[in-house]
């Protein structure tokens, strides 16, 4: 829990200071679904595609096959999984 607290910490004295894109890389880096093809089960529907990237407020940006890029954010997802 203190190491918990600690990088929490950390990472808040970045975001407070203007350091979005700081928390940002450490968001993509520790991401397991950059990159992947993944599926978005929305109360709008579905978004199938390849998660390229987290926008600054925090949406997955996926890349559908038609080549149009669709934002998916968090309230909005019933079911997130990559496709394999």
């Amino acid at each position: 829990l203190a190491s918990l607290l600690r990088n929490l910490d950390h990472l808040y004295g970045a975001l407070s200071r203007g350091g979005v894109g700081y928390v940002l890389d450490e968001w993509r880096r520790a991401s397991t679904t950059l990159g992947t093809v993944v599926r978005a089960v929305t109360i709008d529907g579905e978004v199938v595609g390849v998660a390229e990237d987290v926008a600054e407020d925090g949406a997955l940006l996926v890349r559908t096959p038609s080549g149009t890029v669709r934002r998916v954010y968090a309230g909005d997802v019933v079911h997130l999984r990559p496709l394999r």
